[in-house]
């Protein structure tokens, strides 16, 4: 088993992060082209909150000078992001909302990320990586590497651990999966959303005053529903039926799950039916038939946003 990381062997300049509400005792060194200034001209200071939230990215980082060894010299030093509010609001001492400072992007980057951990408050010497999980979700993975390795891996690892508190590190979920090497620390970042193409497709039948409205995510699906309304043969759309309008089915108590529509070019007719049939018998439907493949309905129009509500004729 090799050794826990021991920062008190490595680290030649003792610091105490103000993450915890100890001013540090690190000199900032300027090593780069980009001045640690905020929006307003003012010059940034050991533990200062930043945001780039003037151009369009909320997220909020504490950041730590330090002098990075970098082959081009251009980096001010670290930064760690506080992956949810919950646990920016765990370091009450460092001010709230009201703290951060504004910068701009180049700002920013001219601060490392890391992802990199260990707890001051119980001053224990082990190091965690953070491992993101989703949007504002991390896991820690155990760097069981020798501070030796650590060092010859990364000159810069021990300038980039950050200190949390006991609460943060008791927030997280820890894997049993150790890091052996720094190469497996992963890139610390918020995981972005991922933005769906979302589009609403009014459906009727020809000579039947009825209609329906189905939600549609698949890009593949959203293209050949257009190809259909543009005169190409129309498929069948077909899907599992759901209790409730969905939020979008505003004119009945039902709605085709949106990830289970498929297009198909023969259906059996038992899923067949006009929409005021599956209101009327929806508990026998969702029991026993369970799919909804209406033969005669095809998208007559399609939206980006929810259609007006849709008029009932029974």
């Amino acid at each position: 088993m090799k050794k826990t990381l021991l920062l008190s062997k490595l680290i030649t300049i003792t610091t105490l992060f103000v993450i915890l509400g100890v001013q540090s005792t690190i000199n900032a060194r300027e090593i780069v082209t980009t001045d640690p200034i905020d929006i307003y001209g003012n010059r940034l200071q050991d533990g200062d909150l930043i945001s780039a939230s003037d151009y369009f990215d909320p997220d909020i980082f504490i950041v730590k000078f330090s002098a990075l060894n970098t082959n081009d010299g251009k980096f001010n030093g670290a930064k760690r992001l506080f992956l949810n509010p919950a646990i920016f609001n765990m370091y009450g001492h460092l001010g709230g909302w009201d703290k951060v400072k504004k910068v701009t992007p180049e700002v920013r980057n001219s601060f490392v990320t890391s992802g990199l951990f260990r707890n001051c408050e119980t001053n224990t010497q082990a190091v965690w990586a953070t491992e993101i999980i989703g949007e504002d979700d991390g896991v820690l993975h155990h760097v069981n590497i020798s501070g030796a390795d650590a060092v010859a891996q990364d000159a810069n690892f021990f300038m980039k651990v950050f200190c949390i508190n006991s609460l943060e590190e008791g927030s997280y979920p820890k894997s049993t999966v150790d890091y052996t090497a720094v190469l497996q620390v992963p890139i610390y970042g918020r995981i972005p959303v991922p933005t769906l193409e979302v589009k609403y497709f009014l459906m009727q039948a020809n000579n039947i005053d009825e209609k329906f409205v189905i939600k549609v995510t698949d890009k593949n699906i959203i293209n050949r529903l257009i190809q259909d309304m543009n005169g190409s043969r129309a498929l069948i759309v077909n899907g599992h039926v759901k209790i409730g309008n969905g939020g979008f089915n505003d004119s009945w108590s039902w709605h085709l799950d949106p990830d289970s529509i498929n297009l198909a070019e023969m259906a059996m007719e038992l899923c067949d039916a006009r929409p005021s049939y599956v209101e009327s018998h929806l508990p026998e439907w969702m029991s026993t038939v369970v799919r909804y493949c209406p033969w005669g309905f095809r998208a007559v129009s399609m939206h980006d946003t929810l259609p007006l509500a849709v008029p009932i004729t029974n």
